[in-house]
């Protein structure tokens, strides 16, 4: 709940200060770094409760702070609800031959990989690096905030 709430009210505010320079999104994900750093500050062995509380509050973060890709509603942080998307996107595109809903249906397919591939690379990460992997999803984190970042400077300049 202190995930969502937090989350929402960052985008709501923010438009009220015209001054601020960053995005509701990009203080999300500003947020998301440094408590998914400060989990692998966590020593490993005093590391479940603390651990688990941060991730879940990252999680309710991400969940509430990114909820579409274009005007298509998606899961971040799971995948099953877009593999759903994905599928039935598929079925209705057989039925219609709407180019359109084949289109979404693998954009949705298309998450669901990046998706299993972050778990992939997550285990193997775990595996090297032990508690302290959590530290490589900062760099994606990063690669997300610059690219937000871009993204929202092309807009203001047009």
């Amino acid at each position: 709940m202190a995930g969502v709430t937090l989350s929402m009210q960052l985008k709501r505010l923010l438009p009220e200060h015209p001054g601020f320079r960053l995005s509701g999104e990009q203080l999300v994900i500003l947020l998301e770094i440094a408590l998914l750093g400060a989990v692998g500050l966590i020593p490993p062995d005093r590391l479940d409760v603390p651990a688990t509380v941060l991730v879940s509050f990252v999680c309710a973060l991400q969940v509430e702070g990114f909820r579409t890709f274009g005007d298509n509603a998606f899961a971040s942080t799971m995948c099953t609800g877009n593999l759903r998307s994905a599928t039935e996107n598929l079925n209705r595109y057989f039925n219609s031959k709407d180019p359109a809903l084949l289109k979404k249906s693998l954009q949705y397919f298309g998450i669901d990989v990046i998706f299993a591939t972050g778990v992939m690379i997550g285990y193997w990460a775990t595996r090297l690096c032990g508690t302290r992997a959590v530290w490589w999803t900062l760099l994606v984190l990063a690669a997300l905030f610059l690219r937000l970042t871009h993204e929202i400077n092309q807009v203001k300049q047009v």
